[in-house]
């Protein structure tokens, strides 16, 4: 037997209940573990909910990626995060009022991304009252399994290079449903090498794992802005992996739903949250070379200098040239480097860099 919940609604009565299930226990030989057992509490929490005397909220474990969110330290991590207020705006209509908020507009301007400003008391003021504001009782809704009407669960799920990133909501439509509970999930192990398809569809697992209480049994629709998970059932050559996840979603009433990138910006957000090892802005391009790939790339970036009559010409009158640099034998220009034309070197970070970032258009990814 798992865990028991008895509710009163006055002390006198509470001590009555009390002594009569355990009275009951007893009576089958039925014992409680001390250690485990919270008594005349006034709040508890309990299968994913915060109960008390306000009612039913959100069980902080369901939010805690939002409000453990880490000070952004560049534009894109400021975008990252106001991607919350889009989502939100639907939900409170009264956002506008919350003037303050918007301080953090000016720091994803262009100049920003050069050279990001001092972090101020008023963002960091702005920035902990949108956490509120997303994790707060006016957003945030329960799942009411017994009175669903027109309404339906959806899962939205999103993954980058080195972390998954899911929102559970509920309502009529996708566009319409209130967010219920955030995760994201740092990846560890082998799981950095999955390729990106497998990625994408491991963000999938842990969700259906990470809320399996309030999602099992009932019919249930998945979101992923990979295309080519919505036939992932019909896929005849699957690997280990694959197997063992095509069982487990077996359990589950659920439809894989294919969205554009860009309107996935929550479940995008979570899942390019900084490294909880490592919370500096994004890393660089050395730096992804040097922790996340094939070393061999690093070493035909060193070997192509040598080669490239371009980087060699720039190299020669790198003193010369304003922002032009050498650290640990590459060569940057600003904060941008170098890559030589050699081989398809160029065309193999690029793909690399979209498979890291993310889906954000031509314009972006070319500027990147």
């Amino acid at each position: 037997m798992d865990d028991i919940i008895i509710w009163s609604d006055s002390l006198g009565e509470h001590e009555r209940n009390i002594n009569l299930v355990l009275e009951t226990l007893r009576t089958a030989s039925l014992y409680c573990s001390l250690k485990k057992s919270s008594l005349f509490c006034t709040e508890i929490d309990f299968l994913g909910h915060h109960i008390s005397r306000r009612g039913l909220g959100a069980d902080p474990k369901k939010v805690k990626q939002i409000l453990n969110w880490p000070k952004p330290k560049s534009a894109t991590e400021v975008c990252a995060f106001l991607g919350l207020v889009r989502y939100i705006a639907n939900f409170l209509p009264k956002l506008a009022n919350y003037t303050r908020i918007f301080k953090l507009m000016p720091l994803t301007h262009k100049p920003c991304n050069k050279l990001f400003p001092t972090w101020e008391h008023s963002h960091q003021s702005a920035f902990e009252n949108i956490k509120q504001l997303v994790v707060g009782r006016d957003c945030l809704v329960n799942i009411d399994h017994d009175n669903m009407g027109q309404n339906k669960i959806f899962v939205t799920c999103d993954t980058s290079n080195w972390r998954t990133g899911a929102v559970l909501s509920f309502g009529e439509s996708w566009e319409t449903a209130r967010p219920v509970a955030f995760d994201s999930t740092q990846l560890c192990g082998a799981q950095l090498h999955y390729p990106t398809h497998e990625k994408e569809l491991l963000a999938i697992i842990q969700a259906l794992t990470k809320w399996r209480s309030d999602i099992l049994g009932s019919p249930i629709m998945v979101y992923t802005d990979h295309q080519t998970l919505e036939n992932f059932d019909q896929q005849k050559d699957l690997s280990r992996h694959q197997a063992c996840w095509m069982e487990y979603m077996s359990h589950y009433d659920m439809e894989i739903v294919y969205i554009k990138g860009d309107d996935n910006t929550v479940a995008d957000a979570l899942s390019r949250l900084p490294n909880t090892v490592n919370s500096e802005s994004p890393l660089p391009v050395a730096a992804m070379l040097s922790m996340e790939t094939d070393k061999s790339l690093l070493k035909s970036i060193k070997e192509g200098y040598e080669t490239d009559p371009f980087c060699k010409r720039l190299r020669d009158t790198a003193v010369s040239i304003e922002g032009a640099e050498w650290k640990n034998n590459l060569l940057y220009v600003g904060d941008r480097l170098v890559i030589p034309q050699v081989g398809s070197l160029r065309e193999d970070l690029f793909h690399l860099t979209h498979d890291t970032l993310g889906h954000f258009g031509f314009n972006k990814s070319y500027a990147t």
